[in-house]
């Protein structure tokens, strides 16, 4: 399985790029945020609602990588980077230790936001 890094388009991109009867919880819940994401898959598409007027190709999202994971559209994904299936001990990622590698996106996300706080500054 791939594992993915993905930064969300800011809600005023998503409002400018994605057409309003395709948004999903990733536009009220965390715009801009860096996610750990994974391919879809068709057994993802069996447990979830979907939108009218959504596609309903895999190919189209991705999906979160916890225990009821739901799915993100590629269309709200500014940037995507494959991560290195390990943690920053070397071990390889496994259910056990994915908080630590979330940990390490948090970070990644807070070091973006206080760049970018310097920036306007």
């Amino acid at each position: 399985m791939i594992v993915y890094l993905a930064k969300l388009k800011t809600r005023k991109e998503m409002e400018q790029t994605i057409p309003r009867d395709e948004w999903g919880w990733w536009h009220d819940v965390c715009p801009g945020e860096t996610l750990i994401l994974r391919d879809a898959t068709e057994g993802d598409f069996k447990r979830v609602t979907m939108n009218e007027n959504t596609s309903t190709d895999p190919t189209d999202y991705l999906c979160e990588t916890c225990e009821r994971p739901a799915l993100v559209s590629r269309k709200a994904v500014e940037w995507l980077s494959i991560m290195v299936p390990v943690t920053h001990t070397g071990a390889t990622v496994t259910r056990d230790n994915t908080m630590l590698t979330k940990a390490y996106a948090r970070e990644v996300s807070e070091h973006e936001a206080r760049e970018r706080a310097k920036a306007e500054l």
